[in-house]
């Protein structure tokens, strides 16, 4: 599940935190607000972590300015789901 030994999200993990999103590399603080607002917003709908992050990735590669993977691919849910 995870590769680095001192990571955050491994961290909170063993510290029974039952799911993590995290970013694998630094990220566009543009890209992200509106990634997590959506994430948020399914995520507070009733859909679970992973489900909700998968459709607020998809949704934001689906904007011309935010296609590239570089602004979504690289968060992760980590846990439970």
């Amino acid at each position: 599940m995870f590769d680095d030994q001192d990571s955050l999200a491994r961290l909170l993990a063993d510290g029974g935190v039952p799911e993590v999103v995290a970013s694998r590399w630094l990220v566009d603080s543009r890209a992200t607000a509106s990634l997590m607002n959506e994430f948020y917003d399914r995520l507070l709908s009733g859909e679970t972590v992973s489900g909700s992050l998968r459709n607020a990735s998809h949704s934001l590669r689906m904007q011309k300015e935010f296609a590239h993977p570089f602004y979504w691919a690289g968060f992760a849910a980590f846990g439970k789901s």
